[in-house]
């Protein structure tokens, strides 16, 4: 299975600057250990996008998510929406991802908006898992270490193709089980062996 050569490029410059932004969030953040999650704008954009295209309250669009048992919804009181939207409770990757997926079959992302949504979150993920990783490497060095563009380009390209790895086994997965979800993933450009 090969994932559209869209989803592969990115520019060093962009590289440094989503990496470079996970480091300065992690800072402000304050916490000791490196969080891995959506981010609590894109979640809100996802939703707002969701809501407007669905017309459906928050109560109603968490008891779709529950009826349709993606995983992380498991109330219908609109309750984990909510936090979710007030970044009370963190959106695993996966979780906003298969969202994504959820909304595009339901019709309330066109496939071009659910393209760019999949490549921003991708981006923003591997950026996430290559600042977490450089950040353990500095902190183990005992003499001060300078990381260069160089370092954090070779951190996402890692990081990237590990999680895209995982992805296509997911996929794969998914759609041998499921013919609904396969006719979706030929749809935007996978190709199942």
């Amino acid at each position: 299975m090969q994932p559209p050569l869209s989803l592969l490029e990115v520019s060093p410059a962009d590289v440094v600057d989503l990496v470079l932004g996970e480091l300065q969030n992690h800072q402000r953040s304050g916490r000791k250990n490196f969080l891995v999650r959506a981010s609590v704008d894109r979640i809100n954009y996802l939703f707002t996008l969701v809501l407007r295209a669905s017309g459906q309250t928050k109560v109603a669009l968490e008891r779709s998510l529950t009826e349709s048992e993606i995983y992380g919804f498991k109330d219908a009181d609109g309750r984990t929406v909510r936090r979710y939207l007030s970044g009370q409770t963190q959106m695993a990757w996966q979780t906003y991802q298969r969202l994504l997926l959820w909304a595009l079959s339901e019709g309330w992302l066109s496939p071009g908006g659910f393209e760019d949504l999949a490549l921003q979150s991708f981006h923003q993920e591997a950026a996430q898992f290559s600042a977490r990783a450089l950040l353990e490497k500095t902190r183990r060095q005992t003499t001060a270490i300078g990381l260069t563009q160089a370092d954090m380009v070779d951190a996402f390209d890692s990081a990237y193709r590990s999680k895209e790895q995982e992805r296509a086994v997911a996929t794969v997965s998914r759609a041998r089980t499921n013919s609904q979800f396969k006719e979706l993933a030929i749809a935007i450009g996978f190709e199942l062996d």
